[in-house]
């Protein structure tokens, strides 16, 4: 399961965050770089993300929503860089650390997935999701008790959770 995540940044933010000729034409690229991404588009996201942090490179969110379409790209070891300076610009944001989780979690990287997830969910900790994929790994682990108690920390969030 691969769960696409991002962000629409709101004009405020990113001219508080620059001085850029017209920061409105970052947040506009990022914006329909979302869009094609909700359209499965990634390749055309991607170029939309990366015209953003040309025109604005402190507009942080267009850097994780690189990360994000490489990941959806299958472009892992891209991806990783990419999320891994999101995580330095945007420590606090649970989405790069949840994507961070998924790029370990299909690379096979247990440990650090789990790291990654548990960060997620210790930012944002009403993500379900989160727990789910913490329990998974933790699975693949064989740390069985701590996996039953992490997708029985996802079931008390949304008791519909697969």
């Amino acid at each position: 399961m691969v769960l696409i995540s991002f962000f629409i940044v709101a004009a405020f933010v990113a001219h508080s965050q620059t001085k850029a000729a017209d920061p409105a034409a970052a947040i506009r690229k990022n914006n329909l770089g979302v869009a094609y991404m909700n359209q499965q588009r990634m390749a055309q996201a991607l170029e939309l993300f990366r015209e953003a942090q040309k025109i604005n490179p402190k507009l942080a969110v267009a850097r994780l929503n690189e990360g994000i379409a490489l990941l959806n790209l299958q472009r892992t070891a891209q991806a990783r860089v990419v999320l891994l300076d999101a995580a330095k610009r945007m420590p606090e944001n649970p989405r790069v650390w949840y994507n961070l989780g998924l790029l370990y979690k299909n690379s096979n990287d247990v440990d650090e997935g789990i790291a990654a997830f548990e960060q997620a969910a210790k930012l944002a900790p009403e993500d379900a999701d989160a727990q789910y994929f913490i329990g998974t790994l933790l699975v693949q682990a064989q740390r069985f008790d701590e996996a039953i108690a992490a997708f029985a920390r996802a079931i008390k969030l949304n008791p519909f959770h697969v």
